[in-house]
C-alpha cells in the first residue's frame, strides 16, 4: 500500500506508464499472503479475492503470477484454487525442506506441473517453480 500511496495516487500518467506498459506487473495481490495452514480454505479465497478486486478496480490488470514468500506447507487444494479458480498461470514459492530442494536441484526439478487434484485433471495443474 505505500507503493499505492507514494507514488500512484499522485500521478495517473506514472501510472499509466508503468502498468500499461507491462514495467511493473502484480504479483499475488491478496491484502496479505494467505496461510496455507488455515483451517479452511475459504481465507485463502477471502484475501485474493479483496486484493484482485483493488487491483482490478484501480489499475484495470488481473494478477497471473502467485507468489508465496514464506508459506508453511501447500495444499493439494491450493493448487486447484490458483489455477482454475483465481486463473493464475504459474506458481513461485520458496519454503521447502532442505533435503527436497536439494535432490530437486540435483535432479533438475524446480520447475513442475502441480496437479492438485487427480479427479479434476489438466483443470487443475498449475506451473510451479521453487526458487
Amino acid at each position: 500500500m505505500l507503493l499505492y500511496q507514494a507514488f500512484f495516487q499522485k500521478s495517473d500518467a506514472l501510472k499509466s506508464e508503468l502498468v500499461d506498459s507491462g514495467q511493473l506487473e502484480f504479483i499475488n495481490w491478496g491484502m496479505c499472503m494467505h496461510d496455507e495452514a488455515t483451517p479452511h480454505y475459504i481465507d485463502l479465497i477471502d484475501q485474493a479475492t479483496l486484493g484482485h478486486r483493488f487491483i482490478l478496480d484501480e489499475f484495470g490488470k488481473k494478477p497471473r503470477v502467485g507468489w508465496q514468500i514464506d508459506p508453511f506447507g501447500h495444499s493439494a487444494v491450493q493448487a486447484y484454487l490458483l489455477c482454475a479458480e483465481m486463473g493464475f498461470d504459474s506458481l513461485y514459492f520458496a519454503r521447502i525442506d532442505y533435503q527436497d530442494r536439494a535432490k530437486r536441484r540435483s535432479d533438475k526439478t524446480l520447475e513442475v506441473i502441480w496437479q492438485g487434484s487427480r479427479s479434476l485433471s489438466s483443470s487443475s495443474q498449475i506451473f510451479t517453480g521453487i526458487c
